[in-house]
């Protein structure tokens, strides 16, 4: 993904542009995927993937890259990154009432 790239939320793309946008080869792509990192919608019939999934795909690949995790460890470490900010979320609000 390029740098300065502005993502709006709804948009959604098919697969072969999503692997573009993203700079990922289909078969990692696939891994993403199966591992439910990547996960697909379907609109008006097709199936196609959120802008949101590509800046999650975009941050495991970070990840992955700077801690040199394999593919599941990357997704765990997104799975936790989820928890801590509902949690963080859930605390906020009842630090609000």
């Amino acid at each position: 993904m390029q740098q300065g790239m502005v993502l709006l939320y709804d948009f959604v793309l098919e697969e072969d542009e999503f692997c573009r946008l993203a700079n990922v080869p289909h078969e990692e792509f696939l891994i993403w995927k199966d591992m439910g990192v990547v996960e697909p919608v379907t609109t008006e019939g097709e199936i196609c993937f959120p802008a949101e999934a590509l800046a999650k795909l975009v941050k495991a690949k970070k990840i992955q890259h700077d801690f040199e995790l394999d593919f599941s460890g990357t997704s765990l470490v997104l799975d936790l990154l989820e928890e801590i900010a509902l949690l963080r979320q859930k605390l906020k609000r009842y630090e609000n009432d």
